[in-house]
């Protein structure tokens, strides 16, 4: 799991700006590669399957938390069916949204995109790539489950 926490993209957008953006994520795109290489199986305590829901194909290896300005965590989540280019530039979207974010707190798409999820400071927002359109889409805890028991 990679953090990139709000104190790291106030310090970088004043100093080197968007720039810096691009370094940062193609740092993290072999972190992606090494994610992608690994399977992995879920075990549970007890001999019943019912526990682990199938339809669930986020990957257990690899997830990026952000943080925006107010301090809400985003947590980008990559799907095993999708390929590595689809997680690559679903990395880049995330930081371009995290730039905006930043430099516009009250009108940028991540506001936009979250509008209507629950806003309980506990809760983390998700980042989940759409399969059909490899565009991101922002899910709360509870929705986020709805969609997961939904695609049984």
């Amino acid at each position: 799991m990679c953090y990139i926490l709000k104190p790291y993209f106030e310090t970088f957008l004043k100093e080197t700006g968007k720039e810096h953006y691009k370094i940062l994520s193609e740092k993290i795109k072999p972190l992606l590669r090494k994610g992608k290489s690994f399977e992995t199986k879920l075990l549970t305590a007890s001999q019943s399957t019912e526990k682990v829901n199938k339809a669930y194909n986020q990957s257990h290896t690899i997830s990026i938390i952000v943080e925006t300005k107010s301090g809400r965590l985003i947590k980008l989540l990559f799907d095993n069916d999708l390929s590595l280019t689809d997680w690559e530039e679903a990395l880049d979207e995330l930081m371009n949204f995290v730039i905006e974010n930043y430099e516009s707190p009250n009108d940028n798409r991540i506001e936009k995109l979250a509008k209507g999820l629950e806003e309980h400071q506990n809760f983390k927002y998700y980042a989940v790539i759409n399969g059909e359109t490899k565009r991101i889409e922002f899910y709360d805890d509870k929705k986020l489950l709805n969609k997961t028991r939904n695609k049984k």
